[in-house]
């Protein structure tokens, strides 16, 4: 009886250390937009993202040009995320070069995520309470993006946003989910891996 219980006991630890548990990949690196891969073809895809991660965060640089009265720049800015499936309040992009933040009206008035890996998949799942419009009525936005890697090891990141309708306004389109898909580059050699 005790052989078949240490018998037991040492598959399941074997099933645990191999099988039973995924390891979570790893998303760290600068990654370059495949456009035939990624959909809808309309939407406005970064060309390229780069990503840092740790044990217990995950961090996503961009490029994006920012618009001023001044004219526009190009800037980078990184959202940083900690997957622990707690509330935080969600990392907010930079403000054009010259600008307080204090003089600048942002369109949402609270912001909180929570980032949590379901095996393989990282999900990161956002809710936003918007300024009140002019009835007093506070919409709320909800986005989900995931970070995943295919089996060729591409990084596919989809998104998709739910905006509250405003009471009596117009009729709302079906959000339209946005995939993006990268591959890894190496742009200090000058090649693609």
């Amino acid at each position: 009886m005790n052989r078949l219980v240490c018998a037991v006991a040492l598959i399941a630890t074997a099933f645990a250390s191999n099988g039973g548990a995924q390891a979570r990949p790893n998303f760290a690196g600068t990654w370059a937009l495949v456009p035939d891969k990624s959909a809808p073809a309309a939407a406005a895809h970064q060309a390229e993202v780069t990503i840092t991660q740790s044990d217990s965060t995950l961090s996503v640089s961009r490029k994006a040009i920012r618009y001023s009265s001044a004219g526009s720049e190009n800037v980078t800015y990184a959202l940083a995320y900690i997957f622990d499936a707690a509330d935080h309040d969600s990392p907010v992009s930079p403000l054009p070069a010259g600008l307080n933040p204090a003089d600048v009206k942002r369109p949402t008035t609270q912001s909180k995520y929570r980032a949590m890996w379901t095996q393989t998949q990282l999900v990161v799942i956002t809710q936003q309470l918007r300024q009140p419009d002019a009835t007093g009525f506070s919409p709320r936005r909800t986005e989900r993006v995931t970070f995943s890697l295919d089996a060729d090891g591409f990084l596919t990141i989809e998104s998709i946003a739910i905006t509250d309708p405003t009471p009596g306004g117009p009729t709302q389109p079906t959000p339209i989910p946005m995939r993006s898909v990268y591959k890894k580059a190496s742009y200090a050699l000058g090649i693609s891996n």
